[in-house]
């Protein structure tokens, strides 16, 4: 991709190249963008969802992501700059949507394009639109103009109101997520590494922009972490280890770093990783109480929120 400090500016492309009334309409579109509570729910689940998506797909790749950048399509940005390709999306949730009349949004596709193989001079652009309404998509999905159907796209991603929620509707997004956590059929530890993106998306979108760094940040910031951990070296303590053998009807194992135990049809998780300072106080407790039956031990374990 052509250095930024090289290129004139973008304001000036589209004067010189689209015309002025088309810069008009770039600086309008940049002052607008849907500001409601379920425009921007969707907004950020949408962009979680292509966080992890870029991640997982190409991990070693260097990919930027950002929203509400000065362009025509421009609630989330994707650049791959190993690929140098661009993705561009807009996102509706709203019963009326039309690529043509005289709100209609094809014209924004049509340019947009335009800018980034000419101004940006990125090998590869796409542009989608994003609805949320089932309806809707399946009539803008069949009427896509024939000048931009080449780079232009119509997808579905169902609005909700929960983490839940926006997990059972869009089964692609639960898909990726799920290669994300440590316990993929959970829906409870789903909706927490969701959350923990969500949230490092909504904390840092402003400074940050690096996909690698969103998905560290996430890492780092979960608690408790089922995020899917690489190390397969987790071990207990000798003294924990003996202490536990010797109990009457418990079994266990080491998962992603968490102790998880099974007491006949009942089965928990200690919330604290193995190796935190959490998990060895709990640790250091068990011991020093020594605990020799079940109830006994689910004593100090339903202490520290297992």
């Amino acid at each position: 991709m052509t250095c930024v400090e090289h290129l004139p500016s973008l304001e000036d492309f589209v004067r010189d190249h689209l015309g002025a009334d088309r810069l008009a309409d770039l600086n309008n579109q940049s002052k607008g963008g849907d500001n409601n509570a379920k425009g921007n729910r969707h907004e950020t689940f949408f962009a979680a969802y292509k966080l992890a998506e870029s991640y997982t797909e190409f991990p070693e790749d260097n990919i930027e992501i950002s929203s509400q950048e000065k362009a025509f399509v421009d609630d989330l940005t994707i650049m791959n700059f190993t690929k140098n390709s661009k993705q561009s999306y807009q996102l509706k949730d709203s019963k009326r949507v039309y690529w043509h009349k005289s709100k209609g949004i094809a014209p924004y596709f049509r340019d947009q394009y335009k800018i980034d193989l000419n101004h940006f001079n990125v090998d590869s652009s796409k542009t989608t639109l994003v609805l949320a309404q089932e309806k809707v998509y399946e009539l803008r999905n069949k009427d896509i103009p024939e000048n931009i159907k080449h780079h232009t796209e119509c997808v579905l991603f169902k609005n909700s109101e929960t983490a839940n929620k926006m997990l059972l509707n869009n089964q692609d997004f639960k898909d990726v997520v799920s290669k994300f956590c440590a316990y993929p059929t959970q829906t409870d530890k789903l909706e927490i590494v969701l959350q923990n993106l969500v949230g490092t998306w909504t904390t840092h979108n402003k400074e940050k922009k690096k996909v690698s760094e969103f998905i560290d940040l996430a890492k780092k910031a979960a608690n408790p972490d089922f995020f899917r951990d690489s190390n397969d070296n987790y071990s207990i303590s000798n003294k924990l280890s003996q202490l536990l053998d010797n109990i009457d009807g418990l079994s266990y194992t080491i998962h992603n770093g968490f102790l998880n135990y099974e007491i006949n049809d009942f089965s928990g998780i200690v919330r604290s990783k193995i190796g935190t300072p959490e998990f060895e106080k709990l640790s250091e407790a068990i011991i020093e109480g020594n605990p020799s039956d079940i109830m006994s031990l689910l004593g100090f374990l339903m202490r520290s929120g297992a």
